[in-house]
């Protein structure tokens, strides 16, 4: 069940610009209100170095090692290659590959 063309030209403005968020190197992050309408969003670049909270996308190569945060996670889709770099990960966190 849709909105009618007057119940459409009804709802407020947020202050999100019309557009796509995020790419083949980088991530939307967005923020939804209790009635569902999106009132923020922006797009993050990925990086993979230091301590995250992260997503890593197909193809990433670490540039540093990388620490997951305490009881955060981390998350590489698709090849994901440390080279010589350590990746750390404590007790409480998640670095999952898919």
């Amino acid at each position: 069940m849709g909105l009618t063309k007057a119940q459409a030209a009804g709802l407020a403005d947020t202050s999100v610009s019309a557009g796509s968020y995020g790419s083949a190197t980088a991530i939307p992050a967005i923020t939804v209100d209790a009635q569902g309408r999106i009132t923020a969003a922006s797009t993050n670049a990925i990086s993979a170095g230091g301590e995250t909270d992260g997503i890593f996308q197909n193809p990433v190569a670490a540039t540093g090692n990388i620490t997951i945060g305490n009881n955060k996670n981390g998350l590489a889709a698709g090849p994901f290659s440390m080279a010589t770099y350590t990746l750390t990960i404590p007790s409480g966190s998640v670095f999952t590959i898919v």
